[in-house]
C-alpha cells in the first residue's frame, strides 16, 4: 500500500513526502484516502452534541480488523489507519476523532496531533519506547493528561499488586526493541508499573453495573492474568436493551462490531478475562 507523509510541526505542514522539520522529526503514516475518510467523519453531522465516542465508533462497524498497523515501519512514527483496526488503534482513533469533533475540529493534521497525544507518553512521539504499550498506563497517562477520566466505583473494585513484565520477558516478539537502550526504556516503565496498586472491576461483580456507572461510549479495558500483562484487549461500552455490550474490534470476527453477548456473559466464555477497568473520555 502506499503511503504519504507529513511531518508535524507547529506549522502543521502536509507534505507529500519524507521530510524533516525544524519543530519536531516525527513522521505520519497514512494511507491517502485514509486523510480523506478522516476529515470526512470530522465534518459528518452527528444528531446532538456533544458527540459520544460510541457515536463516532458506529461509523467503523464493519471495518476489518487487522493487527500489527504500528510496527511496519523502521523508525517510529504516528500511524493513521481507517481501512484496518485492531482493538488498541481503534479505541485511540475514535476517542482522537471524537475529541476533535467537539472542539470544532475539520482538518486531518489537528487529528494526527490529537492521536499523537493519546498513544504516545506526555503526548510525544519519541521512539518506540514512548508509545503507551501497557494499556494500564495508556489509562494513568491520558488521566494525567486531562483526557480521560477512570471510573472507580468503590462498591465493585478489587485492588492488588502485578507484575507487569511481558514485553521484556517476550521480546523478540517486538520488532520494535531493537537495541538494549530501548528494551532498558521498557523495563523501567514495566517496573513503575509493577510498583503501582492495580484496581479493576473483577468479572464476577460486571453484571453489577448500571448506567449510572457505566456510560455509553466509556472504554472498556479487559484484565488478564496472562502472565505479565495488564489488559488483552479493549473496546467500548454500549447499551443494548439496556444491558451493556461491546462495540470492539473483534480477533475473531477479523471486523469492528456490537459483540451479541453481553459484556458480563463474554468476559465468562475466556478463562484468562479477569474482569475490567473503565475510563471516560473527557470531550
Amino acid at each position: 500500500m502506499h503511503y504519504f507523509y507529513i511531518i508535524l510541526s507547529s506549522l502543521l505542514l502536509t507534505l507529500s513526502c519524507c521530510g524533516m522539520s525544524a519543530e519536531s522529526e516525527n513522521i505520519v503514516y497514512y494511507p491517502a484516502q485514509d486523510s480523506v475518510k478522516c476529515e470526512e467523519i470530522l465534518t459528518h453531522t452527528f444528531g446532538s452534541k456533544p458527540v459520544s465516542t460510541t457515536d463516532v465508533a458506529k461509523q467503523f462497524l464493519a471495518t476489518p480488523y487487522q493487527g500489527g498497523t504500528l510496527d511496519r515501519e523502521q523508525t517510529e512514527g504516528i500511524v493513521v489507519r481507517f481501512d484496518s483496526l485492531d482493538c488498541t488503534t481503534f479505541v485511540e482513533t475514535v476517542t482522537a476523532l471524537t475529541r476533535c469533533i467537539n472542539k470544532g475540529v475539520t482538518d486531518f493534521n489537528p487529528f494526527v496531533k490529537e492521536l499523537e497525544m493519546i498513544r504516545y507518553r506526555n503526548g510525544v512521539c519519541n521512539g518506540y519506547e514512548s508509545r503507551l504499550h501497557y494499556f494500564s498506563e495508556w489509562i494513568y497517562n491520558n488521566q494525567t493528561m486531562g483526557i480521560v477520566e477512570e471510573i472507580l466505583p468503590n462498591d465493585l473494585i478489587t485492588t492488588e499488586q502485578r507484575s507487569i513484565n511481558f514485553m521484556s520477558l517476550n521480546a523478540d516478539r517486538y520488532k520494535g526493541i531493537t537495541s538494549d537502550t530501548i528494551l532498558n526504556e521498557i523495563e523501567a516503565t514495566e517496573a513503575y508499573l509493577s510498583a503501582q496498586p492495580f484496581t479493576y472491576i473483577p468479572k464476577h461483580k460486571v453484571a453489577l453495573l448500571t448506567k449510572e456507572t457505566i456510560k455509553e461510549g466509556d472504554i472498556i479495558a479487559i484484565v488478564t492474568d496472562i502472565k505479565g500483562l495488564d489488559i488483552s484487549h479493549v473496546g467500548f461500552a454500549t447499551f443494548v436493551d439496556g444491558k451493556i455490550h461491546l462495540l470492539h474490534a473483534s480477533s475473531a470476527k477479523k471486523e469492528i462490531i456490537i459483540d451479541p453477548l453481553p459484556l458480563s456473559e463474554y468476559l465468562a466464555k475466556f478463562k484468562h478475562h479477569k474482569g475490567i477497568k473503565v475510563a471516560r473520555v473527557i470531550i
